[in-house]
């Protein structure tokens, strides 16, 4: 999955221009559409997602949203930490959904559980808060898990992983909007005309609350809205 040009830019925009001044560290949080291979690289053997046609162990065919997210942050600045706790398959919280990889039906943790791992390693010196960003993705897999659960409920979810970065200091949270599942080929080819328009009725109405939510956050966290609904 590529980022569209003009986040990347209003990414640089912000870090040249907001009071971090330099960045030191990328970490991120979530699922598929930010694992860089972390269920290649420690579940799969390196044998899933199969590379190629996907590319180095992602779940896209080219370097995906974090990648190049890090990519041009290093083109700036050269010694920046990038930490990825994500992996394909995971939910918003395994407490309330649990998330699976496709691989083997392996349990994978799930976005709260990855940034509660992230807090309980931190040893050492520590980079500012200011100089992090914090990239989170997550909440699809909650609905394809357990498709009775409310778009309440998953947002919610999510929006207490960025809350409980935030109780850990987090000064700079990026937050993926929901994508639009409607046009997923699981949707698209059941031929339910019903059930696409219940989805992205679904993913309206949880983009919306997320943003909502996030607006009362004194910009700590904002939403990138990289998906279209």
């Amino acid at each position: 999955m590529r980022i569209p040009v003009i986040i990347l830019l209003l990414l640089l925009v912000f870090i040249t221009n907001s009071d971090c001044g330099i960045i030191r560290q990328v970490i991120a949080f979530g699922d598929s559409f930010l694992d860089t291979g972390n269920v290649f690289n420690y579940i799969s053997n390196r044998t899933y997602p199969q590379s190629p046609p996907y590319f180095h162990g992602t779940y896209s065919n080219g370097p995906n949203s974090i990648s190049q997210v890090v990519t041009k942050v290093k083109r700036r600045q050269k010694q920046v930490q990038f930490k990825n706790y994500a992996y394909g398959g995971a939910t918003t919280d395994n407490q309330l959904v649990q998330g699976f990889t496709i691989y083997k039906n392996t349990p994978v943790p799930g976005a709260l559980q990855q940034i509660k791992l992230f807090h309980q390693n931190k040893t050492g010196k520590q980079i500012p808060q200011k100089q992090r960003l914090y990239f989170l993705s997550a909440g699809g897999n909650n609905f394809f898990y357990n498709n009775s659960i409310s778009y309440q409920a998953i947002t919610e979810s999510l929006l207490k992983c960025v809350q409980l970065l935030l109780s850990y200091g987090a000064q700079h949270v990026f937050v993926f909007n929901f994508p639009p599942y409607q046009y997923s080929p699981i949707i698209t080819q059941s031929g339910n005309l019903s059930l696409q328009q219940y989805v992205g009725n679904f993913i309206i109405r949880s983009n919306q609350l997320l943003l909502n939510a996030t607006q009362k956050l004194n910009g700590r966290a904002t939403v990138i809205n990289i998906w279209t609904t």
